[in-house]
């Protein structure tokens, strides 16, 4: 008499859980590494349509609006860095367009010399002060660029 049994033996089962052991401990880094940069990714969009809002306004309004650092969401600051948050405020009337909180953690947000406080946007659409703001995560990051005439463009960089 025959009989037939159905399932696995424990032999078949210890190695499928080796095998799946194996390509979980593949892909976790992956993962880990997608996550960072699609962070990098979300901050670096916000801050160009930062940029972005705050031009378009500066042109519909005719008035100088300025994207500058703020460690309290209202009012802008000349201490501390980008990384603490920054607002977007139509100059003179001190009117809050949007503000936003400090970065994720492991995000690094500075600007260079000319940019190292503020982005201002004349009622034309260009800027009274050109420059360039790097975002990083580790090694990688985004160099926001803006230009004389008001455009912003991203690159892909290297951070120390």
């Amino acid at each position: 008499m025959k009989t037939s049994t159905s399932g696995f033996t424990l032999v078949e089962l210890m190695v499928i859980i080796a095998m799946a052991t194996i390509l979980f401990t593949m892909a976790i880094p992956s993962f880990t590494s997608m996550v960072r940069n699609t962070r990098l990714a979300t901050q670096a969009n916000e801050f160009v349509s930062d940029l972005n809002l705050a031009r378009s306004e500066a042109i519909k309004r005719g008035e100088r609006v300025r994207v500058c650092k703020s460690a309290d969401g209202t009012t802008c600051t000349g201490d501390g860095a980008w990384t603490q948050g920054w607002i977007v405020e139509v100059e003179g009337s001190g009117e809050l367009l949007r503000a936003r909180g400090i970065l994720r953690e492991g995000l690094a947000l500075t600007g260079n010399q000319k940019v190292a406080n503020s982005v201002i946007y004349r009622p034309d659409g260009s800027t009274a002060n050109n420059g360039s703001i790097t975002l990083c995560a580790k090694d990688r990051g985004v160099d926001v660029i803006i230009a004389m005439g008001g455009r912003v463009r991203t690159e892909n960089t290297s951070c120390p």
